[in-house]
Parts: structure tokens; C-alpha cells; sequence
């Protein structure tokens, strides 16, 4: 929800409203490199987004290990321009694209680095060919790129288990 234009989130009595601008939460580096990540990352679109600030947020945690409440990336977000679709969600959609030159999804990206190490064969060679498209979603959400995969031509069974027991193997070791 929104009070004063700013989030506030109540989720049975756990309050949320640490906002990004909270005094000596973050450092003037940290606001700027917030700031520019999600202009650089984010442009209003027509469609809404199918991932959540909650999964935004854990995307710049990801890509800049800076943790921040999902409150204070709504918050960021609301300063950079971008308003939810639903303000009394609790995790907020967007209608926003994301700049595939930026935006590399963390599975895909480990996959690609790590193929002398695991999973070799046909099965790991089409996985890899399909992570390379540049429509696979961004965020390494599991049930997200597994729908992306399964719904590409030729996709089969040893492909789906090959993702699976790579997606278990990067789950532990990433």
C-alpha cells in the first residue's frame, strides 16, 4: 500500500516501511549504484512484468550484494519513476521491459561458465542453446525457465532432466 506516495507494507503485523532514503541505511555509492541499476535495467513497457519487486530485489542483491527490504525496492522503484500496477499488493508488479545488454539471467549465465564440469551430451548442448535465447526470461526462477524450456521446439524429456539436475547442482553450489 501506499501512505504519504511512499510504500508501506503491513503482512500480518509484520511491518515493512524502511524506505530507501531512511537515514544511514545505505551510502551515497550504494544509493547512486541503486539508482542507476534500476534505470539501466528497467523501461515502462505496455505489459506487466511477470516477476515481483520481491524478485527484483533479489536480482540487485544478485548482481551488487546489496540487501534491501522489499519495501525499500518499492520505494526505490517509486523514486526512479515506475509505479505499481497494484499498490495494495504486497509484492508489487510493473508494467516495465528489462534491457536484455544488461539483464543476463544468473542460471543461464553459470550454465554457459560451468560446461566442462558438469552434465555432458545432446541433452546439455540443446539446454544451453535454449538458455542463449534472448527472450529467456531474466530471473533465475526455477518454475519460470523451466516453463521457458519446456515450451521450446524440440524440447523432450532428457532436456527437462537435464535442467533439473543442473538447476538442483546450481541451487547448492552458487
Amino acid at each position: 500500500m501506499l501512505r504519504e506516495g511512499r510504500p508501506y507494507t503491513n503482512e500480518n503485523n509484520d511491518i515493512d516501511s524502511g524506505l530507501l532514503t531512511s537515514e544511514g541505511r545505505f551510502t551515497e555509492s550504494q544509493l547512486g549504484l541503486i539508482d542507476e541499476w534500476i534505470k539501466r535495467t528497467f523501461e515502462h513497457a505496455d505489459e506487466v512484468y511477470p516477476i515481483t519487486s520481491y524478485g527484483m530485489k533479489h536480482w540487485l542483491q544478485e548482481k551488487h550484494d546489496i540487501y534491501m527490504t522489499n519495501n525499500e525496492f518499492k520505494d526505490a522503484m517509486l523514486l526512479a519513476g515506475f509505479e505499481p500496477v497494484d499498490p495494495d499488493e504486497l509484492n508489487w508488479h510493473y508494467k516495465v521491459s528489462v534491457h536484455r545488454e544488461d539483464a543476463v539471467n544468473p542460471f543461464a549465465e553459470w550454465i554457459v561458465g560451468k560446461k566442462h564440469l558438469l552434465y555432458e551430451g545432446p541433452a546439455r548442448d540443446q539446454l544451453e542453446e535454449y538458455l542463449k535465447d534472448p527472450e529467456l526470461p531474466v530471473f533465475a526462477e526455477h518454475d519460470i525457465i523451466k516453463n521457458f524450456i519446456s515450451s521450446q521446439p524440440h524440447c523432450n524429456s532428457d532436456v527437462i532432466t537435464c535442467f533439473e539436475d543442473l538447476w538442483e547442482a546450481w541451487d547448492i553450489l552458487a
